[in-house]
């Protein structure tokens, strides 16, 4: 998908947009009245009442979610103090959310399905229409405000290091960004009879086709034995955080040793060769791992500082 569109149809690609902030999409998109809007969007005189009926639920059950699961990372973890109960609580609350994201999906392909069907029946030639444009206007991208997820649960003794082992930012803000997304287009959807019905056919079958076969599959659910999603990374969070040193201290020395690594490969130009290779310059991507990681040094000292 290209920067600030999604206009493109899903073949099942991440979803990263990341060109702006959208800093406040679960009191803005409630504000904007999506609900009223997915009715009249989808009120298809062609589509019978009780397909109508369906996709319209399921659609309003998955915004609901979707502003609970923003409105939860972007809350998380609220003013001091911060206990690891309160830690222990947000990860109980994302888990729930995961289960019923599931669910929700499950709900919304079928009856998308039924609905694209139905639509099919009613205009003959979307069949030939594959070229079409979803309805949205450009998405500008979703981010997270203050800290990275990784600090805040470290606030609350979470170790930094167990949150990166476990994958839980970079699902976090993959199911976020689609979720974001999914209330901009809710909130854009013009009433039935403006909006061509193959727009229509095709926003809802991105929507559909990402959250249950891209960010259910590969966020929410593991994608492999070696990239956990959220619900697993949740469970290796906990398990790190019963058997392991959590202390900041600890946190230090592991992100200093990654720093060190990074400054190892970096002599060698970029390659992770023996020693006595020859040296080349610095790749980008080099570089910028070692900012990343005295950024990340610097913010575990600011947070040991504050003790």
């Amino acid at each position: 998908m290209s920067s600030g569109s999604t206009r493109t149809r899903i073949a099942i690609p991440p979803l990263r947009v990341r060109t702006q902030s959208v800093p406040a999409v679960a009191r803005t998109q409630r504000e904007s009245g999506w609900e009223e809007r997915v009715y009249a969007g989808l009120r298809v005189v062609r589509v019978p009442p009780e397909i109508r009926a369906s996709l319209t639920g399921a659609l309003g059950e998955l915004g609901v979610e979707a502003e609970y699961f923003l409105a939860l990372i972007q809350g998380f973890p609220g003013v001091p103090p911060y206990a690891h109960e309160r830690g222990e609580a947000f990860l109980l609350r994302l888990e729930a959310a995961c289960h019923r994201l599931m669910a929700v999906a499950g709900t919304l392909e079928v009856a998308t399905q039924s609905y694209l069907s139905a639509l099919e029946a009613g205009y003959p030639g979307l069949r030939t229409q594959w070229d079409s444009d979803a309805w949205w206007p450009p998405f500008g991208g979703y981010a997270m405000r203050g800290e990275p997820l990784e600090l805040r649960l470290r606030r609350c003794g979470f170790a930094y290091r167990h949150v990166v082992a476990a994958h839980l930012a970079s699902n976090v803000e993959a199911v976020a960004e689609h979720l974001a997304l999914t209330l901009h287009a809710l909130a854009t959807l013009p009433p039935a009879g403006v909006l061509p019905a193959a727009s229509l056919h095709q926003g809802l079958y991105e929507l559909s086709s990402a959250m249950q076969g891209y960010i259910i599959s590969h966020h929410v659910s593991d994608m492999d034995e070696r990239t956990p999603g959220l619900l697993t990374g949740i469970a290796w969070l906990r398990g790190l955080d019963a058997r392991e040193d959590t202390s900041l201290k600890s946190d230090i020395a592991w992100a200093q040793a990654q720093y060190n690594a990074a400054r190892q490969l970096a002599a060698r130009g970029g390659q992770p060769v023996a020693a006595g290779a020859s040296a080349g310059a610095t790749p980008g991507w080099v570089a910028a791992a070692l900012r990343d990681w005295q950024d990340t040094i610097a913010a575990l000292e600011r947070l040991r500082s504050g003790r």
